[in-house]
């Protein structure tokens, strides 16, 4: 029989420097019931008598469930990062917000569900602030129209569209999308230099020292891409749709701007430009239909294709440098494209 995570025993938990799990509600639950930091430690002595319990990460602790609820402190801090960076913005991680979407399925007909996620992934492609505020407004008129999804729809209003509205593409078109550098080397400096201990001010500086020294050491060894690097799939890929598409159907807009037909397209790519500058569609459906019927692209710089807003690098980018000599094919993608033949005789038993 499967266990609830809150049934498994302690020592069957990874080893970890903080306060046992028991330790830290109980902790918690007196810290809002409004007790002292000594009247704390004489009741978990008795509530935990067998337990060791360190006096540092006690205090810690304490410390923090004091703070975790007071929202003054955060809302000082965003008002005045608000002043200080007026058009900064406060991204939404996109994996974050599609789980927690679909949390509150329960809030959708399960018949309706498949849709719903559907048209939430197409709004999270759009590119530009434009493209996003006329496809919610469209979005939000085909589903409004269902008795049924009030309350779902409430919810999305809320909490995506006015409290943590960036979450697409388009929020910072053109930048890094993940935050995945950041987030390994915070497991870093988890695991080698503070060691899952909250240090005191004193003790921190020499591990931030260290920290920045070691580094700069490495971006010796390991300098930072400046640009985008592509896969031999990648290239792969871009080669074959060089060779494929009609040259005729591609559309120069302006600068190093060109729209290119999806393999799906549903209007040329003079239509497409014509809706995209008057940002004017009659129904979700119809925005849908001109977002993947063509793309807007720059040859090895970006693309708004899913891959191209999501990875940088896409057979569109790459394909138009292929066309217009930007890009090099290399001889082995060449041979690939050719493919293998097929050897004498009969194939050898695996």
């Amino acid at each position: 029989m499967s266990r609830n995570i809150h049934q498994h025993q302690q020592y069957e938990r990874n080893s970890t420097t903080r306060l046992p799990s028991p330790i830290r509600k109980t902790v918690s639950k007196y810290v809002h019931c409004g007790l002292s930091q000594s009247q704390i430690k004489l009741s978990l002595i008795q509530d935990h008598p067998h337990s060791p319990i360190h006096e540092t990460k006690l205090i810690n602790l304490i410390n923090y469930e004091r703070r975790k609820n007071r929202r003054e402190i955060f809302s000082a801090s965003q008002k005045h990062k608000k002043i200080i960076f007026p058009q900064s913005r406060r991204l939404m991680c996109w994996s974050h917000m599609i789980r927690k979407c679909r949390l509150h399925r329960n809030l959708v007909p399960k018949d309706l569900w498949p849709s719903m996620d559907q048209d939430i992934h197409s709004l999270q492609l759009s590119f530009s602030d434009d493209i996003l505020n006329n496809g919610v407004k469209l979005f939000l008129q085909k589903w409004n129209a269902i008795p049924s999804m009030k309350n779902f729809m409430e919810y999305f209003v809320e909490q995506w569209i006015t409290k943590l509205p960036y979450w697409y593409e388009g929020a910072v078109f053109g930048k890094p999308a993940t935050n995945n550098g950041c987030e390994s080397m915070n497991a870093i400096i988890k695991q080698k230099y503070t060691l899952r201990n909250k240090l005191h001010l004193s003790a921190f500086l020499p591990k931030v020292e260290q920290m920045l020294k070691d580094w700069s050491d490495k971006a010796d060894s390991s300098p930072f891409s400046n640009n985008t690097t592509i896969s031999s799939d990648t290239e792969l890929q871009a080669y074959q749709w060089s060779l494929t598409v009609n040259q005729s159907d591609i559309l120069h807009w302006f600068n190093t701007f060109y729209i290119v037909p999806s393999s799906t397209a549903a209007l040329t790519t003079s239509l497409w430009l014509k809706q995209y500058q008057s940002c004017q569609w009659e129904a979700f459906q119809d925005f849908v239909a001109w977002q993947t019927s063509c793309y807007l692209v720059s040859p090895l710089m970006s693309c708004t294709c899913p891959i191209g807003l999501k990875k940088y690098a896409c057979k569109h980018s790459v394909g138009l440098a292929i066309i217009f000599n930007m890009y090099q094919v290399t001889a082995q993608t060449r041979c690939e494209l050719l493919g293998k033949r097929k050897g004498k005789g009969r194939p050898k038993k695996v």
